[in-house]
């Protein structure tokens, strides 16, 4: 029986309410036929079917509107979309790969205040407003979270937006301007001069700068944490720019392409009333249980993303004895210094979440034994300046151009981040998609950053215009009331609904109808109450912080699923078609609420459940096929069973499937020139079915003896760039497979494509020297489940993997018979100052010749004088340690005799004599020229000078003879510490064809 996942379109007009009325089909890529309809559900304002996996066109219409249709992916997990159907003829632009169109409000204007003018003291809004005037432009009232976010807007003939955006964009105290897209009651869109495009993989920095000059724009910077992303930047803003966003999306080189817009967020709560003397949230959440655990690690981290922070408030000061710095990493994104001081709202979350607790002042926090990283929004700012904040908060580089960016976190980077606010967008940015997952991917070693958002106080389906709470892998919160003292324990009348709530939590609610609230930290010093789903968030954020200090081994999959499962259902007789409780995974149970999520949170159950947390299931990728998942893993960790690539399509490749788990998977070397598909072997190890899982597969276009996470898993550069010191990775994503819960003891096997144009090119130039390449394959189990990892390499983990792979090329001149492999030695870790490379020839016949030649020059004049003898240097310690991998004959000489010996294979020799030197060794090694000749023994060991994190280019080659025994070898390249363990390796594939006579 084939599989099927479920299918869910939510289809809007372009004021984001839902259309039920539509003709929704998905039809499968390539086929002829209609396809499947899908049927409208009222319950969640989508249409719903199931279909297999795999890829589809969703085609959309409804009478007196544009149709859209685009190609999505439908995974194993399910597949949710949203199509956006419009008047012919409106504008349109792109945002998360979905077409939107946008009835403009003409002749207006919107400008970002300078910030840093405002800090040097510059009465920024006089100056803008003389500006204005000057313009001739007439201010517009605007509601006051858009004032809030340094955004003001102003009115002008239609026929001048152009001319007077440009003269804005020149004027003093303005940071950037650009035509209103959007307005409404609460949150202002325009346009600037920047568009976000992700090139695919394959497409070189040379090319991508042509293209930007072909469509008048130039590049601003890359962004290393979303793929071969780029800035692209226009000479001026227009409406034209949406003409050449279109044109660019149609480009076979481009993934996606969108505007950076400016989209001003909402804060979830402006506060209105004065101080209470309590906090009844927590007697409602169970935080005496949840201290009674832990009450708090200050190895774990709080980040409050919000409106700014007084970090001088009494009560996020260090506790008192304590050793530690509670406030760690403050900085202003909207003025961009480390002050955030600035807004009540962010003071507020900020105390909920991690005010100091047992400090005999004013209120608790849930975490207070955890550090508080606050830091202001880029209010005001570009989609690319929240990507950039939140990379940065999480302990990346995200590559920022902007001025006066902060430097990569030393230490104490975030471990949960919470976000008490929302922008209005219809659909998630590609760009925050891409830093969501990076997050949740390489963030806490692995595990994943848990992002927290609130979703929102409008009393609206939150789903359709709050994507960044709404994302699969963010959590999502409402609010409930606070009872006692309110009557009972149901829904804040404003907070927003939908079925991606996670949970709810107490926050509290507005005078109309007149709803408890709790208290806070304030501004000023002081204290005052908060209330709705800004108290909620942090409320969660907190919780989770205190999970991850009673056990800091947590995925950020098993945070959200403690939370579902610990979380209290209430208001049970709710009859509400939206509201009640239905079963949503089809278990018979009706557990989920549109308003509630899974529950109210409970933090006493879920910390108490965090800190007695195991897993019950690991998924494993094995590195050979005696590993049995146990970490460190030992031996072929370069050529594992369970990834292997095809050169057929799926559907037409009937020996694409191994024998038994015991067998290796039926790999064939990538063929040149067309699509190859790449397999991953997966098996949960233990009795429970796991979490929802992502396998991701990546391609590294070098072999390297040692691969370290996350730095050689993190997509950095394409396969047509070449390599040239300082070396860079070239890793890249292939594809990502979002896995079902696996059951226990059970396997699974996934497959991504691998395009044609991302297989390598068969030579590149290695300092003036074609070599082929000899890429590897990287594989990842995300969230890693564990167990803990041993160290950050490929076997220190079960949920990494590699293959070492070759290439099929149809122009390979069987005839010449020479071969060579480009791979690296070394990781940016590595603090040893000697690497011992070992090539073992394993069974490659004799007249087969091998060479190793080294890159840098600088390093093959340090491995002559030390094969040569000459120390000259080198600290040797109080003596040399010699080990015989051969037998040699050796000379121990003193000033006053010499004595020669035979010396048998594996003898140590430890000696502190004057000299010892090697008389006609056995496989001794020799120059020609700048290779390294490797002579006929089993194994030759050649010690290696480097710099700590050091990455040494090598080349491994050699040549058939014509006499050379047909078929297919394997040469390992081995690489040692200096204390003789084993650190790394490499494989390079050798095969020999018949030669005709």
């Amino acid at each position: 029986m084939s599989q099927t996942a479920a299918v869910r379109i939510r289809v809007t007009d372009t004021a984001r309410r839902p259309l039920g009325k539509a003709k929704v089909n998905l039809i499968q890529a390539g086929a002829k036929k209609r396809g499947v309809a899908l049927t409208y559900d009222e319950r969640t304002g989508s249409y719903v079917g199931s279909v297999e996996p795999g890829e589809y066109v969703v085609e959309a219409a409804l009478r007196g509107l544009r149709g859209e249709s685009r190609t999505v992916t439908v995974q194993p997990a399910g597949t949710a979309e949203v199509v956006v159907l419009g008047e012919e003829g409106l504008p349109a632009y792109w945002l998360g790969g979905v077409r939107v169109p946008f009835d403009p409000p003409r002749g207006l204007v919107a400008v970002t205040l300078d910030g840093t003018a405002r800090r040097r003291g510059e009465d920024v809004d006089a100056r803008v407003a003389g500006v204005a005037a000057d313009l001739g432009l007439e201010p517009v009232e605007v509601p006051e979270p858009v004032l809030a976010n340094n955004v003001r807007v102003f009115a002008t003939d239609p026929d001048r937006v152009d001319e007077v955006v440009a003269r804005l964009n020149d004027a003093e105290g303005i940071r950037r301007a650009g035509p209103v897209l959007h307005l409404d009651k609460d949150s202002v869109t325009y346009l600037t001069d920047e568009v976000v495009v992700r090139f695919q993989d394959q497409v070189e920095a040379e090319t991508v700068s042509g293209i930007a000059r072909e469509f008048g724009l130039r590049v601003l910077r890359s962004i290393p944490y979303a793929g071969n992303a780029f800035v692209l930047k226009a000479p001026a803003v227009t409406f034209e720019l949406l003409d050449v966003l279109d044109r660019l999306v149609s480009l076979d080189e481009v993934q996606y392409a969108e505007p950076n817009l400016v989209v001003t967020v909402v804060d979830d709560f402006t506060p209105n009333d004065d101080r209470y003397d309590d906090q009844p949230h927590h007697a409602i959440i169970g935080s005496e249980g949840a201290w009674d655990v832990t009450l708090g690690s200050n190895a774990i981290t709080i980040a409050v993303m919000d409106s700014g922070c007084e970090i001088a408030h009494p009560d996020f000061q260090n506790p008192m004895g304590a050793g530690w710095t509670k406030v760690v990493n403050a900085f202003d994104f909207a003025d961009y210094d480390s002050d955030p001081a600035s807004g009540t709202h962010g003071t507020k979350s900020a105390g909920i979440a991690a005010a100091v607790t047992n400090n005999t002042t004013g209120v608790a926090g849930l975490a207070g034994g955890c550090r508080l990283m606050p830091l202001r929004r880029p209010d005001g700012g570009v989609l690319t300046e929240f990507a950039d904040a939140y990379i940065w908060a999480a302990g990346f580089d995200p590559g920022s151009t902007t001025p006066g960016f902060p430097a990569v976190i030393a230490a104490n980077p975030a471990d949960v981040i919470s976000n008490s606010f929302g922008r209005t967008e219809a659909m998630l940015p590609a760009i925050m998609k891409d830093t969501f997952d990076y997050l949740t991917t390489y963030g806490r070693g692995g595990r994943g950053c848990v992002v927290v958002f609130s979703t929102g106080n409008d009393g609206l389906d939150f789903t359709t215009y709050r994507q960044w709470a709404a994302y699969e892998r963010t959590i999502a919160v409402a609010a409930s009331r606070i009872s006692p003292p309110d009557a009972a324990e149901v829904k804040v009348t404003s907070s927003n609904f939908g079925d991606k709530v996670d949970l709810c939590a107490p926050g509290g609610g507005e005078f109309d109808p007149p709803e408890t609230r709790t208290l806070s930290t304030t501004a000023g010093g002081g204290y005052s109450t908060f209330g709705q789903t800004s108290c909620a968030c942090p409320q969660v954020s907190g919780t989770v912080a205190l999970m991850l200090s009673a056990n800091p081994a947590l995925t950020w999959t098993q945070v959200r699923e403690l939370l579902r499962d610990t979380a209290v259902r209430i208001d049970n007789a709710n009859a509400d078609p939206t509201g009640q409780y239905v079963d949503n995974d089809g278990d018979g149970v009706a557990e989920y609420s549109q308003w509630y999520g899974y529950g109210r949170l409970n933090a006493a159950a879920a910390v108490s459940g965090a800190a007695t947390y195991v897993a019950g299931y690991d998924v494993v990728v094995r590195e050979n096929l005696a590993d049995t998942g146990a970490v460190a893993s030992a031996g072929a960790f370069w050529n594992s069973p369970d990834i292997w690539v095809r050169q057929t399509a799926p559907a037409m490749d009937a020996g694409a499937l191994p024998a038994s788990y015991g067998t290796a998977g039926p790999h064939e070397p990538a063929d040149f020139g067309q699509d190859n598909w790449v397999y991953v072997r997966l098996r949960n190890n233990q009795a429970g079915a796991s979490l929802p899982f992502y396998v991701r597969v990546y391609l590294a276009h070098f072999a390297g003896t040692e691969f370290v996470y996350p730095a050689d898993f993190v997509p950095s550069n394409g396969p047509g760039s070449t390599p040239a010191p300082p070396l860079q990775p070239g890793t890249y994503l292939l594809g990502e497979v979002a896995h079902a819960p696996l059951a226990g003891m059970t396997e699974s096997i996934v497959n991504v494509t691998w395009p044609s144009a991302l297989v390598p090119d068969q030579y590149v130039d290695v300092d003036g020297t074609p070599v082929a390449w000899h890429p590897c394959l990287l594989v990842e189990i995300s969230p890693h489940d564990g167990p803990n990892a041993s160290g950050n390499h490929v076997w220190d983990d079960n949920n990494l993997a590699q293959k070492n792979i070759s290439i099929d090329y149809t122009d390979d001149d069987d005839d010449k018979g020479a071969f060579g492999a480009f791979m690296v030695l070394g990781n940016a870790l590595n603090p040893d100052r000697e690497l011992e490379l070992v090539v073992d020839r394993g069974r490659l016949p004799r007249d087969v010749e091998l060479y190793v030649r080294f890159v840098d020059e600088r390093v093959a004049k340090q491995v002559r004088a030390r094969l040569s003898g000459d120390t000259n240097g080198h600290d040797g310690g109080d003596g040399l340690r010699v080990k015989l991998l051969d037998e040699s004959r050796i000379e121990l000489a003193t000033p006053g005799e010499r004595l020669r010996l035979r010396v048998p294979p594996g003898t140590l020799l430890e000696s502190v004599l004057p000299e010892v030197r090697l008389v006609k060794p056995a496989g001794r090694p020799s120059w020609d020229g700048d290779r390294l000749r490797l002579p006929y023994t089993r194994r030759v060991r050649i010690p290696v000078p480097v710099q700590p994190g050091d990455l040494v280019g090598i080349v491994v080659g050699g040549r058939a003879a014509r006499t050379s025994r047909a078929g297919t070898y394997h040469v390992v390249v081995g690489q040692h510490s200096p204390g003789g363990d084993l650190t790394g390796a490499a494989g390079v594939e050798v095969r020999i064809g018949k030669r005709k006579q």
